[in-house]
């Protein structure tokens, strides 16, 4: 599979991979099994989130109706005080699930707009053949970079409990290097 016809740096010079336009019979072996790579894990994803979203769903509407026909079927509010057309603050739980499903939803497209570029890129050079400049070869790889980074940033960014957790773990790191640094100098 190593063949001279199958890899070929990129046009960009930043790095190797399967040369896209050869049509060396080995290569088109590995352009196909390079598509079925992305895309099957592409596809998981994709109905992933989708039963996520549809279960999360259930779950919402599961949650109203119990808040609305009260504990052990009793219903805590009477009839003249609920009014159809306001609507109710969202409980505790119900906002969790909304935050995660947001964090999803962003988290996705981020890695969709981030692999898009590139993806088109070895679309149109296994399609048309030709040589991809090499000015858009590399904003293809730099939006695969910031995607990479932006992820960690945007979870840092929202979820409380993993703040927390690197919180305390730099404070670890810190009293690790310190103890070191103090074993190092009286040593």
């Amino acid at each position: 599979m190593g063949s001279p016809q199958t890899y070929s740096s990129s046009s960009s010079q930043t790095y190797c991979s399967t040369s896209w336009k050869s049509r060396d019979p080995k290569a088109i072996v590995m352009i196909t099994a390079n598509i079925i790579a992305v895309s099957l894990p592409l596809i998981f994803v994709v109905y992933a989130y989708t039963s996520i979203f549809l279960k999360m769903q259930k779950s919402v509407a599961l949650l109203k109706a119990d808040s609305e026909s009260g504990v052990n079927g009793q219903n805590l509010v009477s009839k003249a005080e609920v009014n159809t057309h306001d609507k109710k603050p969202a409980t505790i739980p119900e906002k969790e699930q909304n935050n995660l499903l947001t964090q999803s939803i962003v988290l996705v497209s981020a890695s969709l707009i981030g692999w898009a570029p590139i993806f088109a890129v070895i679309l149109y050079a296994v399609i048309t053949g030709d040589k991809v400049p090499p000015v858009v070869d590399y904003v293809g790889e730099l939006f695969i970079m910031l995607q990479a980074v932006f992820n960690p940033v945007y979870l840092m960014c929202r979820n409380r409990e993993l703040r927390k957790c690197v919180g305390k773990s730099r404070k670890y790191i810190n009293y690790v290097s310190k103890q070191t640094k103090n074993s190092t100098l009286s040593a």
